[in-house]
């Protein structure tokens, strides 16, 4: 028989009293894991990995479409809770290297221009170019050997010949031009065929320009000798695998990749103004306070190659505006202009579906009055990154399957708070921006300082003396001064005789203007409408050595 003891007061006493304190002290904790997740909402610093990944929900409740849904945006909400969602996708940009440092982010000064006595990183020259270096070796790797050395397999070293970048030039023709440095200070250049689209002129003229300024500055940089082909239009041309059946595995300077294509990435000139567009001027004077509370956006339909039968529901653009519509009082965004309609499609049947007609023009000074500034992508992404990143608003990013030369370096609510693909998530990361106005300018004072420096002119010019020194480690018998290119193009493709080089194996030597080029005709400048004309053996830097039509068009005027 089992005898029971009964238990004393002490021990009553020490049970209650160890009670209560696991019970106090699990309130502490409780407490301070409340304060931590609600004092902002944003995710905390230490949980932020570089990668720019973005999530991707499905929230029906969210339906822009469906109005029937009360005209109320969400309440603001911790992103501790999305954050994981934030960095979780392997997919997206898997050739953004991990081990990038974070630009900006150094030592606090107390003169910045938003912030006033606050916070305002700073970075320097050399963190830069390292930057860019670890960039490089990402863009560059699909042809940068496994090991070395390699002996008897110069090719496998040396992979970029002569006679790949030989049998590119007919294949790449209607849109890109051939460029090679000879170590002598000069840029040769080639264009094979003429193109309609002027805009094509304007960007090859202004990356020409920068790389000839880039050389004045580094003078090691003019002793580079190599060849590459720049990618004037706006898609990416070289896959990754068989999507393309000759345009695979061949080195393209693009401006703007993605996943899906090597192309390597170099400054695009419309972010820097060579159409006269996309820069922003003035908004870093106007205090954040006295900004209007909105995200705002404008720009065209040009999303899609045709719009026709309802494909156009799924378009960003047009589902920003009609949530826009529904959310007067958080975003201020429109359609300025419908572009690429089909015979199925009306206008009126577009917006009468939106409730919305065209909205006005708001130009980038008048946009940079706003507090928040959203980049959403027109046709194969936007050139518009740069002007926000420096604009004093903060920036939101759409999550994009393209991205430009330095997008990899920006870090998400750091330099910037990414969106949804499409805007699933926007209204509460608008309203958990405008609840935390503190971190919202740490945001914008980062982002200033990155656009300021790292996607500068100056910049720019740092990353192709990068990009191109270790490109020309990557070729294996680069050509100097004048040489030929052979075979005959005109042999390969005899229309190439009517084209600005005709049948000429020589080189351009930019001079700062090029000699050809092709004007829109008519009252109505329709793009199929235009003649082209070209000034061949007039320049005492042109080297003609073979060219039987150069007799032919010497007699010509421009413009005849």
């Amino acid at each position: 028989m089992t005898t029971l003891h009964p238990r004393s007061s002490n021990q009553d006493h020490v049970t209650i009293i160890v009670g209560f304190l696991i019970t106090f002290a699990f309130c502490l904790i409780t407490l301070s894991a409340t304060r931590r997740t609600s004092t902002s909402p944003y995710p905390p610093r230490s949980n932020y990995t570089l990668d720019p990944i973005f999530p991707s929900y499905t929230r029906p409740e969210y339906d822009i479409f469906n109005s029937s849904l009360p005209n109320t945006a969400p309440q603001p909400t911790s992103y501790n809770s999305l954050r994981t969602n934030d960095h979780e996708d392997p997919a997206y940009r898997p050739r953004s290297p991990k081990s990038l440092p974070i630009i900006c982010a150094g030592p606090p000064r107390y003169s910045n221009r938003i912030l006033g006595s606050a916070e305002a990183p700073t970075t320097s020259s050399s963190e830069i170019e390292s930057a860019f270096e670890a960039l490089v070796a990402r863009y560059l790797a699909p042809w940068i050997p496994l090991s070395t050395p390699f002996k008897g397999q110069p090719l496998l070293q040396r992979p970029i010949t002569r006679k790949l970048l030989n049998s590119m030039e007919v294949l790449i023709r209607g849109g890109a031009f051939r460029v090679r440095l000879a170590g002598d200070g000069k840029v040769r250049y080639r264009v094979l065929e003429h193109w309609g689209q002027t805009y094509r002129i304007s960007r090859m003229t202004w990356t020409l320009s920068l790389l000839q300024e880039a050389m004045n500055v580094f003078p090691d940089l003019a002793k580079v000798k190599c060849e590459f082909y720049v990618n004037v239009a706006d898609s990416p041309r070289s896959t990754v695998d068989s999507m393309s059946r000759d345009m695979g595995g061949i080195p393209v300077f693009s401006f703007r990749t993605s996943t899906s294509y090597l192309d390597v990435p170099v400054p695009d000139p419309v972010e820097y103004g060579s159409n006269g567009n996309y820069v922003w001027k003035t908004g870093k004077k106007i205090p954040f306070e006295h900004r209007i509370p909105k995200l705002v956006f404008r720009g065209s339909s040009s999303s899609l190659l045709e719009y026709h039968d309802h494909n156009w529901l799924p378009v960003p653009r047009i589902r920003l505006a009609a949530l826009a519509k529904q959310h007067p009082d958080l975003i201020d965004a429109g359609i300025t202009k419908w572009m690429k309609l089909g015979k199925a499609t009306s206008v009126n049947e577009i917006e009468s579906s939106l409730g919305t007609g065209l909205s006005d023009v708001l130009n980038y000074e008048s946009q940079g009055k706003y507090q928040f500034i959203i980049d959403i992508d027109g046709g194969l992404g936007s050139s518009r990154k740069r002007g926000i990143l420096s604009s004093g608003s903060v920036p939101f990013f759409q999550k994009s399957n393209w991205f430009m030369w330095y997008e990899p370096l920006l870090k998400p609510f750091y330099h910037f708070i990414p969106v949804d693909t499409y805007l699933q998530d926007l209204l509460e990361r608008i309203q958990a921006a405008k609840s935390d106005p503190v971190e919202s300018k740490r945001i914008i004072s980062r982002a200033n300082c990155f656009g300021d420096n790292v996607v500068s002119k100056e910049a720019a010019m740092l990353y192709w003396r990068v990009l191109l020194k270790r490109y020309s480690q990557l070729q294996h018998d680069p050509a100097t001064g004048d040489e030929e290119v052979t075979p005959s193009m005109c042999a390969m493709r005899p229309a190439t005789a009517e084209g600005p080089m005709g049948c000429s194996n020589g080189w351009y030597v930019f001079t700062g203007t090029v000699p050809f080029g092709c004007r829109y005709t008519g009252a109505k400048r329709h793009p199929y409408h235009f003649e082209c004309w070209r000034d061949i053996g007039r320049g005492t830097e042109f080297k003609f050595t073979s060219d039987p039509v150069h007799s032919h068009y010497n007699e010509r005027e421009p413009g005849q």
